[in-house]
């Protein structure tokens, strides 16, 4: 997996990580807060769906993620509204970034398209997605179609 890519799932793992720990009087158990709800897509038509550990705002970011980096979404200036997905003139990610691994060993990241958030409450976020991907092992392309999300925050 490239360094980029690394670096910023590390970053949203340790970003929950401690907002479950800080959730702990709301949570008798923090491990009861892993299933956030659901992130569900078609990758090339191919049916996709998994269940995020963490979602949560850091302020105004939108982290939604999985311990086994599943899915990895965050997106800047979260709110009700419309995100277009580009990369940045080096090739990072921009504002809104998507990353999933819908099989061991494959990494797909978007690289343009539309992120939708539908509904943004304190309790939760919900909306849904229509990206191009690339597979980092490979740089192929792929359509990813039909996406939708669904989860609560961590204490929601």
């Amino acid at each position: 997996m490239p360094r980029h890519i690394l670096a910023i799932f590390a970053g949203a793992l340790c970003t929950a990580l401690a907002c479950v720990g800080s959730v702990h009087a709301q949570f008798p158990n923090p491990l009861n807060a892993l299933n956030a709800g659901t992130v569900s897509a078609l990758f090339d038509g191919r049916s996709f769906s998994t269940n995020p550990s963490f979602a949560m705002m850091d302020g105004d970011k939108l982290i939604i993620t999985s311990l086994s980096n599943v899915v990895q979404i965050q997106v800047e200036n979260a709110a009700v509204d419309d995100f277009e997905i580009q990369l940045n003139a080096n090739g990072s990610a921009g504002d809104t970034m998507l990353a999933f691994q819908p099989q061991n060993g494959v990494y797909i990241v978007a690289i343009a398209g539309t992120f939708t958030i539908d509904t943004l409450t304190s309790s939760g976020v919900s909306g849904s997605f229509e990206l191009t991907g690339s597979n980092e092992n490979t740089e192929e392309t792929l359509q990813i179609t039909a996406g939708s999300f669904e989860v609560k925050f961590i204490g929601g």
